[in-house]
């Protein structure tokens, strides 16, 4: 038997008469262009998360990540960075059929939302030295993250039976997410990442029941107008009172 080693990874073995002919005819700078090619195509092209630190190159033996990993750190950073929501969600016993009908189900009633399950490892490969460091402990498990793409934030946006919901609005959607997340025995909501925090359970849930921006803009508005109001009428009064205490002295 004839081996030929052309990478750390990829090893052939042919029989001695067949690993003669192919070296005669073998150009090894072809064959390590092109995997220098496809690593650079693959490579991490989402690097939106800022860190304190640089991220890792290779692994702790001093290898480089596999393709399939590069695309799920991308994936998963993609998705992390640019949805201004992310919920995390434990499941168990889910069959590939409610699997797909809960995807399905999710970019209907909630506005284009989509659903990955999470590799724990490379998820908190990805949040660490971030903002969402915190998020690696709720990687345990099977996790899968709800989110929105850009494509589901666009004023532009139509879901799957081509009706156009409307103007994107997180807290709407993420409410709606949660409803079909309870629907089933078998999901669990984590907590999440909204609007840049992030939340415990019951948090994400407080987060639904709160007021939209223009009700809250109204509402301090009043607030700082009910002070000047009771100086308005106090000082109304003054004259008045003045006057009728006056007549009474007279």
């Amino acid at each position: 038997m004839f081996s030929l080693q052309v990478s750390n990874s990829i090893k052939f073995r042919f029989s001695s008469i067949q690993g003669t002919r192919i070296l005669n005819h073998f150009n090894p700078s072809v064959f390590y262009s092109s995997v220098a090619k496809t690593q650079e195509n693959i490579n991490f092209q989402n690097n939106q998360l800022i860190r304190s630190k640089p991220k890792l190159s290779v692994t702790k033996y001093n290898k480089p990540f596999s393709n399939r990993k590069q695309a799920l750190f991308a994936k998963y950073e993609d998705a992390f960075a640019t949805s201004p929501g992310v919920l995390l969600v434990q499941f168990i016993n889910i069959s590939a059929d409610e699997w797909t009908s809960l995807r399905q189900t999710l970019r209907l009633e909630c506005h284009g939302a989509d659903a990955m399950v999470l590799h724990g490892g490379i998820a908190t490969a990805v949040v660490r030295h971030t903002k969402l460091s915190k998020m690696r402990y709720l990687f345990k498990g099977p996790v899968f993250a709800v989110y929105w793409n850009n494509d589901a934030k666009s004023d532009q946006y139509t879901n799957p039976q081509g009706i156009a919901p409307g103007e994107f609005q997180l807290k709407k959607h993420v409410t709606d997410a949660i409803k079909v997340i309870s629907k089933n025995s078998n999901l669990f909501l984590l907590g999440g990442c909204l609007e840049d925090s992030l939340l415990t359970p019951s948090m994400v849930k407080e987060y639904t029941k709160l007021p939209d921006i223009s009700t809250l803009q109204s509402q301090i508005v009043g607030i700082l107008q009910t002070p000047s109001r009771k100086l308005v009428s106090t000082l109304d009064a003054t004259p008045s009172r003045l006057v009728s205490l006056l007549k009474q002295i007279q």
